[in-house]
């Protein structure tokens, strides 16, 4: 367990997670911490990487400023399991490919309740979150706003052969600058509850 802690300025030179890396079979609880300008800038996850069978648990977190080529925030693949409780994403940035704030892969699932994500970036897609690879994600009660797709598409969401199911949540002024300022699917589902996509933005829409 980890409890109000700072994870400031690290950097991975050569791997995953600016900060934290989850290996095969990790189990991790954060609470009450600050996880600020950690960088993973040849490979994955500026925040964390929770990688292969892997679970990250986090509890009221600020997760601001961290850069990767993907996963600006965090990078989960492999089965991994993300929940995340009241807590904030902002100012991650994907420089090179997608999911600005959270890249989600390979049979992943995540939870996040009560969640702020906002004013991340992806070069790419996925300005907040990218699922891919038979993904699942529920979200309830969050916010998802000024999130930016720089050069494709899904300012907040982008979604390929994954499934969303969204609760209570507001999804405003995000950009994408092709397709999908809000959303965008390739092949993927969404379930949506008492949520609200407002003022979001696609250039070539």
């Amino acid at each position: 367990h980890v409890t109000n802690s700072s994870f400031f300025g690290n950097e991975a030179l050569t791997g995953n997670g600016g900060a934290i890396h989850m290996a095969r079979d990790s189990i991790l609880h954060i609470f009450n911490s600050t996880i600020i300008k950690n960088k993973a800038l040849i490979l994955h996850g500026g925040a964390i990487g929770v990688w292969y069978r892997s679970s990250l648990f986090m509890y009221t977190c600020i997760v601001d400023g961290n850069e990767a080529l993907n996963g600006g925030g965090i990078d989960s693949r492999g089965k991994s399991l993300l929940n995340i409780y009241n807590s904030t994403f902002q100012n991650n940035k994907a420089l090179d490919i997608d999911g600005g704030a959270i890249y989600v892969r390979d049979n992943s699932n995540i939870s996040m309740y009560t969640c702020i994500v906002n004013r991340n970036k992806a070069k790419t897609s996925g300005g907040a979150l990218f699922l891919t690879e038979d993904s699942i994600m529920h979200v309830t009660n969050s916010l998802f706003f000024g999130n930016e797709a720089i050069i494709s598409n899904g300012g907040a969401f982008y979604l390929r052969n994954s499934k969303l199911y969204m609760y209570s949540c507001i999804t405003n002024g995000n950009s994408a600058k092709v397709k999908g300022g809000g959303m965008y699917f390739e092949n993927g589902i969404m379930y949506g509850y008492n949520s609200t996509f407002i003022e979001n933005e696609a250039y070539a829409d």
